[in-house]
């Protein structure tokens, strides 16, 4: 029962007991589905990573991106002007309207628009120099849309080596004006509600 339990200490020894059962079982197709089976309850990112590669040596397909939660599809703009970091508490445009349609002054009078963007990154990395062209001193601003199933609280997990803002339904939920910080998966946490639909 501790395999689904919300406690990760907990769910953390469940999953280890599975891949010492799948280490010692001779049945390959018993071993897949331990695996299997505790790859997709795993929660832990040391975890996730050992047992995604013991997947792909078997053959099994391994989704990263659906089982982490990840947002791949985006609509990106920008550049905007973040000279000596200012640009962090400028309202820019995308931040009073979402308009897909909509042009604005970007950074150096340069003309931006919306852009469709869909990373590929296995751990949903958006690489915005990439996506938008490589500016220093440069803000950007990524949209998604999601559908909830149900109305209820939620966590939001961001990485960025950079300051980063996230809002919910046009409200700002999570604020961090932390440049050259490094990156992780999950760095950053913060609660939100979410509606239905």
């Amino acid at each position: 029962g501790f395999l689904s339990d919300p406690s990760t200490e907990l769910r953390r020894e469940s999953i280890d007991r599975l891949l010492a059962q799948a280490a010692t079982t001779k049945d390959e197709a018993e071993a897949k589905k331990l695996q299997r089976q505790a790859f997709d309850a795993a929660r832990d990112l040391d975890q996730i990573k050992t047992l995604a590669e013991k997947l792909e040596k078997l053959g099994e397909s391994v989704d990263l991106p659906t089982h982490f939660g990840f947002v791949m599809q985006w609509k990106l703009i920008g550049p905007f002007d973040n000279a000596g970091e200012k640009g962090f508490d400028v309202p820019y445009a995308p931040e009073t309207e979402i308009n897909p349609a909509a042009k604005y002054p970007g950074k150096e009078g340069k003309e931006v628009g919306w852009i469709d963007h869909t990373t590929t990154d296995k751990h949903g990395v958006v690489d915005l120099n990439a996506a938008l062209g490589k500016s220093k001193g440069a803000a950007a601003y990524a949209f998604a849309v999601f559908r909830a199933a149900k109305a209820g609280p939620v966590d939001i997990r961001v990485g960025s080596n950079n300051a980063v803002k996230v809002w919910i339904n046009g409200k700002l939920c999570d604020s961090r004006r932390v440049y050259h910080s490094g990156f992780a998966i999950d760095q950053y946490t913060s609660r939100s509600e979410l509606a239905a639909g």
